[in-house]
């Protein structure tokens, strides 16, 4: 991971390049990419923990769910979302709040996420660090802390 990111840093010079790849992604596989982003650790140990407990249901109400948005903004909003951030010259939706509105309109969105993002860390951190207890015997509080650090760098 360390020297993915190393690699990466010399490619991304700009906030466009990082969020856009300078425009040259196709907008099918810049869905799937943020989608994938999203699929750590917690999908194997939590989710599959989940669905031990429940069984079948766990789809229902996951997976189908999950399944029922991720198809409604691939097919819908990510094609009409590339093209308007062509239009506007900008490289991410907070950046195109601050030009269509105005920063304040920026500032509740981003502010918003704020704690939902930390919760989200977390909970992929917790998650890391019991598949590194599993596999390696390292105390959970340990594998938060290297999970973090790896994060960070």
């Amino acid at each position: 991971m360390i020297g993915i990111g190393v690699w990466s840093k010399g490619r991304v010079a700009t906030v466009i390049d990082f969020f856009t790849a300078r425009g040259e992604i196709p907008w099918w596989l810049a869905g799937i990419s943020h989608h994938m982003s999203g699929y750590s650790a917690i999908m194997f140990v939590a989710f599959a923990a989940v669905a031990y407990t429940y069984g079948l249901a766990m789809y229902a109400w996951w997976a189908l769910t999950i399944g029922i948005g991720v198809g409604i903004g691939a097919f819908v909003w990510a094609a009409r979302w590339n093209r308007l951030r062509a239009k506007h010259g900008v490289a991410s939706p907070l950046e195109y709040l601050a030009r269509r509105y105005n920063p304040p309109a920026q500032q509740v969105l981003a502010y918003s996420g704020v704690l939902l993002k930390v919760v989200d860390i977390a909970a992929k951190w917790v998650a890391i660090s019991i598949l590194l207890r599993g596999f390696a015997g390292i105390p959970i509080g340990w594998g938060i802390l290297i999970t973090g650090v790896v994060t960070m760098v």
